[in-house]
This record gives structure tokens, sequence and C-alpha cells, in this order.
């Protein structure tokens, strides 16, 4: 995914039409596309959560587990090219998770490079 990310330019607001600030930016759609499509590819039996989409069923497989991500935390940032946005990534061990389901997370940080995660409770 961030192989992908660095392929698209940054350095202006990047918005699909009719989008407001906090709406949807074009460099979303097509991270979402990439992240579907590795999806589709691995074969994982987890349910895919993107941000702004519907859930995702694995094709053919029955989700015993979630994939929850937010391919770009700060798109205005990230498309201004300020701050540090992030790509965030979350486990939960079941299908329809809530909060507490949570067993593991990692954040990218896009300008940084910095890169944090958790797994069972533990930094």
């Amino acid at each position: 995914m961030v192989a992908t990310l660095k392929t698209i330019a940054g350095g202006g607001l990047d918005l699909v039409d009719g989008a407001d600030l906090k709406g949807h930016h074009r460099v979303d759609d097509q991270l979402s596309g990439a992240i579907t499509a590795w999806w589709e590819a691995s074969r994982l039996p987890v349910r895919l959560y993107l941000e702004g989409q519907a859930p995702q069923d694995p094709p053919g497989r029955t989700a015993v587990a979630a994939l929850l991500i937010d391919p770009i935390d700060g798109s205005i940032n990230r498309d201004l090219m300020v701050g540090d946005p992030g790509f965030a990534l979350a486990v939960a061990d079941t299908p329809v998770p809530r909060f507490g389901d949570l067993i593991g997370g990692w954040v990218y940080g896009l300008h940084s490079g910095d890169r944090y995660h958790t797994a069972g409770g533990q930094l």
C-alpha cells in the first residue's frame, strides 16, 4: 500500500467532484482500489471494512475475522503535504467487531515514515 501511495502525487487539494473538505479525496479512491485488489488476491477469510464504504465479505469464503482500514487518516494534510497523515489498519478476531474485539493495529506516518503497532494490548 505504501508503494502505491508513493506513486500518487500530492501538493494540492484533490477532491472528488462535489465533495467537501472532509469528504471524498481522490487519493482515498486510488488507495482503496489497491487495498481491495490485494484483499481479493490474498483470499484471506476476513471481512474488509474500508472507511466510507460498506463492509465487504470475502468472495466464496466465510469471514472469521476483520480488517478495518482507513487508507488515509488526514486526507487534507496528505493532499497539502503538511503534518503526518497516516495509513491505519486494525485487526479484529470476529467479522462483526466492536472496539473490544480488536487484537492489533498498525499505523504508518506517510510523511515521517514512522510506524506504530500494537498487539494483544501491548504497544
